[in-house]
C-alpha cells in the first residue's frame, strides 16, 4: 500500500533491505535523499540509532497486522510484540503509526499529480554481490514497459482476474517486485505474500492449504521446498506457472520441480544472459539482411 501510495502521490520509492545494519540504512537514506521512511516496527530500532542525524521529515512505523480486521489485527500484533518478541523496544523521534497516518490522511483531498513516463518512479539498489549497492534509476515508463513485456510473455497461460500468485520473496528485490505485485496486479490477480523467508515448514504448510496458480522463487527456495518431506503432499492441480529469477535455476532442481509439480520452471533472464541473447539477435538480423 505504501508503495502504490508513494507512486500515486508523484514521489519516488527507494527500496531498502530492512536487514541492513543501521550504518547501511543511514547510508542509503542519505545518498538517496529520502525524506520519509515507512518501516515495519520490527526494524524501527535500527533507525532509532541515527534518526536524529538524518534529514527526515516523516517516519511511519507499521505493524504486521495493521491492515487486518480488528480481532486478527490485535492478535497478530500482540503475538509479534509479546509472544514471539519480534519487536525491539525503541524510541521513536516524531514517528507516526501507519494506521494513524491513514486516518489523518483520509481527511485530506488527494492532489492529482500529472506523471509522464520519463518521471522517476524508483531508485532500486542493486549490485551488492559485486560491491557497494548502487541506486538504479527506473522511470514510470521503465516499469510499465517491463510489466507489459512480462504480461505478454505469460499471458498465454494466465487469465485476467482469476489467478492466485504465491509471492514468497521480499518485495525490495526488483525480481519479486516486478514479477509478482506489479505484473500480477496488472492482470487482476491475487498476490499471497509470505512474509517469513526462512521458515520452510510454515511455507509448505501454507502451500498445502492454499489453491494457487502461479509461484515465483529462486534456486535456493525451490530446492528447500523440494527437500522438505511434506512438499510432496502439496496439491498442484491449478498450477500454471513457475518463475525462477535472481540467478540461474540449477538443472537438477528444475527437473525435480517438474517431476513433482508437473510444471517447468521458466527462468527470468539476468543481465548477462540478456546481453548474450541481444548479441545473438543482432547476428541473426545481420545474416538475414546479407
Amino acid at each position: 500500500m505504501a508503495f502504490f501510495g508513494v507512486l500515486r502521490a508523484g514521489l519516488i520509492v527507494v527500496n531498502v533491505n530492512p536487514l541492513y545494519t543501521p550504518h547501511e540504512l543511514q547510508r542509503r537514506i542519505k545518498e538517496s535523499g529520502a525524506q520519509a521512511v515507512v518501516v515495519l516496527e520490527t526494524f524501527a530500532h535500527k533507525l532509532a540509532e541515527f534518526i536524529g542525524l538524518a534529514e527526515l521529515k516523516a517516519l511511519v512505523t507499521t505493524a504486521r497486522g495493521d491492515l487486518l480486521p480488528a480481532l486478527r489485527r490485535w492478535l497478530t500484533n500482540f503475538v509479534a510484540r509479546h509472544i514471539s518478541h519480534r519487536v525491539t523496544p525503541y524510541r521513536g523521534h516524531h514517528a507516526i503509526a501507519f494506521r494513524l497516518a491513514l486516518v489523518e490522511g483520509s481527511s485530506n483531498s488527494l492532489i492529482k499529480v500529472d506523471i509522464v513516463q520519463d518521471d522517476i518512479a524508483l531508485l532500486q539498489y542493486t549490485g551488492g554481490t559485486t560491491g557497494i549497492p548502487k541506486g538504479a534509476i527506473l522511470s514510470h515508463g521503465n516499469l510499465v514497459a517491463n510489466i507489459v513485456q512480462i504480461a505478454s510473455w505469460i499471458g498465454v497461460e494466465l487469465k485476467e482476474g482469476v489467478e492466485v500468485a504465491i509471492t514468497p520473496l521480499p518485495l525490495f528485490h526488483i525480481f519479486s517486485l516486478t514479477g509478482n505485485p506489479l505484473t500480477f496486479i496488472s492482470i487482476g490477480s491475487h498476490n499471497l505474500l509470505i512474509t517469513d523467508p526462512c521458515d520452510i515448514t510454515a511455507r509448505v504448510a501454507f502451500l498445502r492449504r492454499t489453491r494457487f496458480t502461479a509461484i515465483s522463487g529462486v534456486n535456493t527456495l525451490f530446492n528447500a521446498l523440494l527437500s522438505h518431506p511434506d512438499f510432496a503432499k502439496v496439491d498442484f492441480p491449478g498450477l500454471k506457472l513457475s518463475i525462477g529469477g535472481g540467478g540461474a535455476v540449477h538443472s537438477a532442481v528444475a527437473k525435480r520441480w517438474k517431476a513433482v509439480t508437473g510444471i517447468p520452471i521458466i527462468e527470468a533472464m539476468d543481465r548477462r544472459r540478456l546481453l548474450r541473447l541481444s548479441a545473438s539477435i543482432r547476428l541473426i538480423s545481420r545474416i538475414i539482411r546479407e
